[in-house]
């Protein structure tokens, strides 16, 4: 009995312990369960405010995604139309040529029979001349007409044979003469007829000539676009860049948030689990109490009630929680000036596209790639560095003359294929010519490279 009565005043400490401890500790609960409520709170509206960024960068990722689509488009698209450009272009320069040809095959056949009327007047002079030398010879004779010829014979048959001999001589001068004037007359009908026909060429390549210098003018626009665009893609490209590393920040520090507050969640759980452990104990005390009182009123005889606050007080305690000079410049666009100036005059000391001299010519035609020459042929050969005929490329100056530089009296530009544009003579103004043609009748002093 004094046993029972021992333990049964140990219990009731216990339970008044506990009873005056628990209000402490409900206090302290509460402010923990609060705390952690205004720290998920407080990261909450850090996920929601970056969850609101990560979709503003988004559009501004879809954003400049579809511009840089629409700049891939816009450039196929240019790049169609300077492709269509090209080929164009590469048809007019072919019909250039052919027409260059044409006017150099028609140049070399002017000058072919402008030397055979030539000829044809040395032999209409020549034959003048031996007319005159008869007449002149018969006047000395003292026979000053064919009739005094006749008189002066000695015979009959001298007589005859001098007739005859006289029939003859004027029949062949008469012959002779008039063929020589009738072709002479021919030939220049001939020379004519070519230059009218290499006129109509000339200012059939003229049109195309200015034709070809739009479409390059237009080339070089689209090629502008298209270089505007390329800028515009590349700036594009590095925004999207700086937003793909925002975006991946952006990520991370929204994955911080989300650990901190799945952490934070994850202590509210534990300390709802641990309120309710000890919810759970308290009413376990509180059944302990009321077993207790039960005993302490029962009687003595009932054994069995004795082992219930032992395993109660067990079960209790198993509980737990859980990264030479040379220059630079675009030749076509010399070449392209040249060929704008044919069929224009020759002009001494003339600097124009439409009336130049040769050096004018060649001076004009560089300027349009920013190098500056002298408008002098001999001074001009001492710029560039020297080729050789065989080696020669578009855009060379062939220099014609004797052996020295000071003897240079003609410049001529060189376009390839054996061709040269000049401005030659008054009679002929800017032509296009073989090289080989007028090489034949003029020599080349030398030949300069002024671009590499």
């Amino acid at each position: 009995m004094k046993f029972k009565s021992v333990i049964a005043t140990l219990t009731a400490f216990v339970i008044c312990c506990a009873m005056l401890i628990n209000p402490a500790e409900n206090y302290t609960e509460n402010a923990s369960a609060t705390s952690l409520d205004g720290q998920i709170s407080e990261y909450q509206q850090k996920l929601d405010a970056l969850e609101q960024k990560e979709q503003e960068l988004q559009n501004k990722l879809d954003s400049t995604e579809n511009s840089i689509e629409n700049e891939i488009e816009r450039q196929a698209i240019l790049d169609e139309q300077i492709k269509n450009t090209f080929d164009q272009i590469t048809t007019m320069e072919f019909y250039i040529s052919d027409l260059e040809n044409e006017i150099a095959q028609l140049d070399e056949q002017i000058r072919a029979s402008e030397k055979e009327i030539s000829e044809r007047e040395e032999e209409i002079t020549k034959g003048i001349d031996d007319f005159g030398l008869r007449l002149r010879a018969m006047y000395i004779s003292g026979n000053d007409t064919y009739a005094n010829v006749i008189m002066g014979s000695g015979d009959f048959y001298d007589t005859l044979m001098r007739v005859e001999l006289i029939k003859r001589v004027a029949a062949y001068d008469d012959k002779v003469l008039d063929e020589l004037v009738d072709l002479k007359k021919q030939q220049e009908a001939e020379v004519e007829a070519l230059e009218i026909k290499r006129g109509e060429i000339t200012v059939k390549m003229q049109e195309y000539s200015t034709e070809l210098t739009n479409l390059i003018a237009e080339q070089d626009e689209l090629e502008a676009l298209y270089e505007e665009s390329t800028k515009s893609k590349e700036e594009l490209l590095k925004w999207q860049e700086e937003y793909f590393k925002q975006q991946a920040e952006l990520e991370a520090e929204k994955d911080d948030v989300e650990d901190t507050l799945s952490e934070l969640e994850q202590q509210k759980k534990e300390e709802q689990e641990r309120l309710e452990f000890e919810k759970l104990q308290q009413e376990l005390l509180e059944q302990q109490k009321k077993e207790e009182e039960e005993k302490n009123n029962q009687s003595n005889n009932n054994q069995s009630n004795n082992n219930g606050p032992g395993a109660n007080g067990s079960t209790s305690g198993n509980i737990s929680g859980d990264t030479n000079e040379v220059y630079s410049g675009d030749i076509s666009k010399v070449i392209s000036m040249a060929r704008s100036m044919v069929g224009g005059r020759y002009v001494f000391g003339g600097s124009k596209p439409g009336a130049t001299d040769c050096s004018g010519l060649t001076m004009q035609c560089y300027a349009k790639i920013g190098i500056k020459l002298p408008h002098k042929a001999s001074q001009q050969a001492n710029y560039g560095r020297s080729v050789k005929y065989n080696e020669m490329k578009p855009g060379d100056l062939i220099f014609y003359g004797g052996s020295s530089y000071s003897s240079i009296y003609h410049v001529a530009l060189y376009i390839g294929d054996g061709k040269i544009i000049h401005a030659e003579s008054y009679a002929t103004g800017i032509v296009v010519s073989y090289s080989d043609t007028v090489a034949r009748y003029n020599h080349i002093t030398c030949i300069k490279r002024l671009v590499e």
